[in-house]
């Protein structure tokens, strides 16, 4: 008797059952992502509360950052302010289909942004742009005052065979009253490229930022 019907019927069942688990196991990393990106900015408004005259409280809270920098920070892109702005970043693609990506793509700018709103368009077979405004994109300290901004940003999405393309451009920065501040990313910064005096937060809060978007968006891809 053949047993090739019985022995294909068993390979295709541990494809399957493979490939379910390298769905979750990448569904688990990208929840990770999102939820480490969380606790960096729980962390950074902590610091914020903290009495800098107290070396002890700084440096252990300060450890523990680091610990959560290096634990997860190679898990993912990551998005790195310059004076021009955030330059692109590839990620691998999740094990589904373009349609159910662009599908998820369109949801995550509903639900992420389901506060202040999200528009999607210039909407082709494999990308999109979304543009949405984010609270508390960063902040920056001065005599002792905390002052945080809000950004109306665009999220370039382009869905390619293996990996999608993420560009976040910041179009504007908006005082908390949702006033147009007259300044741009470039202003932060010096001629070469280093962060001007008084505003050491800017970089890191924004990342901060920027990496929590990505982070949502591609924790949204993979479920």
């Amino acid at each position: 008797m053949c047993d090739a019907p019985r022995d294909l019927y068993v390979y295709i069942c541990n494809t399957y059952i493979l490939q379910y688990t390298f769905c979750n196991f990448v569904k688990y990393i990208y929840i990770l992502q999102y939820t480490f990106h969380k606790l960096q900015y729980t962390f950074r408004i902590y610091l914020l509360s903290l009495d800098i005259t107290k070396p002890f409280i700084m440096k252990n809270t300060l450890l523990l950052l680091l610990f959560l920098y290096s634990a997860f920070g190679i898990a993912q892109p990551k998005m790195e302010l310059t004076p021009g702005g955030f330059p692109a970043i590839e990620i691998s693609n999740p094990p589904v289909p373009l349609q159910n990506m662009m599908d998820s793509a369109r949801y995550w700018a509903d639900t992420y942004n389901k506060k202040n709103g999200a528009d999607v368009y210039d909407v082709t077979s494999n990308s999109l742009k979304i543009d949405a405004l984010k609270d508390n994109a960063f902040f920056y300290r001065n005599r002792g005052e905390t002052y945080s901004f809000k950004i109306r940003y665009t999220l370039v999405v382009e869905f390619k065979e293996k990996t999608y393309r993420l560009s976040l451009r910041v179009k504007e920065i908006l005082d908390n009253d949702e006033k147009l501040v007259n300044t741009t990313i470039a202003d932060y910064f010096t001629s070469e490229g280093k962060l001007k005096e008084g505003f050491d937060d800017v970089k890191p809060s924004m990342e901060d930022t920027a990496n929590a978007i990505v982070s949502s968006f591609s924790n949204n891809l993979a479920r």
